[in-house]
């Protein structure tokens, strides 16, 4: 099985930005950009439109989708916000995933991990890191680039209370899983697949067989 180095950048700090939410939301995957359609924000649902000054900052090509999750929500002490573990956003992808949260930041590991070209095994690989000395956070509000090489996990949940957190993916796939999130500003209907339960590849499998 082919493996591949390089694994363990850290992110790219785009800036920093406050912004804050009204509402309790959890939208996952939410296209707010086909291929080949114009970026003017006219297909981001009203409640969102308070994210413009972070969508300012991506940087986005006329082929690209342009997907929005955004959650703000209770969480108790204990458990962790998104899946746990180490992993990668857009393992094997071009993708390029933008996040931001309004505390307790995403863990980010460095290092020069080789990691198998598989989704399963690479995971496996990736729960053998000993990250001791080797861990990263950045402060509040800090909008970070991540590409597929930038490997982190979400934190550990010492405290309950709330946490706002933001991903904007840009891919040239569609993100068809059963359970993302349903623009109704824009006309699609998608073949959707099972997500698994190892990891949320957000790409059907019968897409990538064609």
């Amino acid at each position: 099985m082919k493996k591949l180095s390089g694994y363990g950048t850290l992110p790219d700090v785009v800036c920093s930005t406050d912004i804050e939410f009204s509402e309790f939301m959890f939208y996952l995957y939410l296209p707010v950009k086909m291929a080949g359609a114009e970026w003017d924000y006219s297909e981001i649902p009203a409640n969102l439109h308070f994210l413009y000054q972070m969508l300012d900052k991506i940087e986005v090509e006329n082929d690209d989708y342009v997907y929005v999750t955004a959650k703000n929500m209770w969480y108790e002490a204990g458990g962790t916000y998104n899946r746990e573990g180490w992993h990668s956003d857009g393992f094997m992808t071009k993708d390029i995933n933008y996040i931001w949260s309004d505390g307790l930041g995403t863990e980010f590991v460095t290092g020069q991990f080789l990691l198998s070209q598989d989704h399963d095994q690479s995971l496996y690989e990736l729960s053998c890191i000993n990250s001791k000395g080797s861990v990263t956070s950045f402060p509040s509000g800090t909008l970070l680039k991540l590409d597929e090489k930038v490997i982190h996990r979400p934190p550990a949940l010492t405290e309950s209370g709330m946490r706002a957190f933001v991903k904007i993916s840009v891919s040239k796939d569609k993100y068809n899983l059963k359970g993302n999130s349903h623009n109704h500003l824009i006309d699609y209907n998608w073949e959707t697949c099972d997500r698994k339960a190892t990891r949320n590849d957000p790409i059907c499998s019968t897409q990538k067989d064609k």
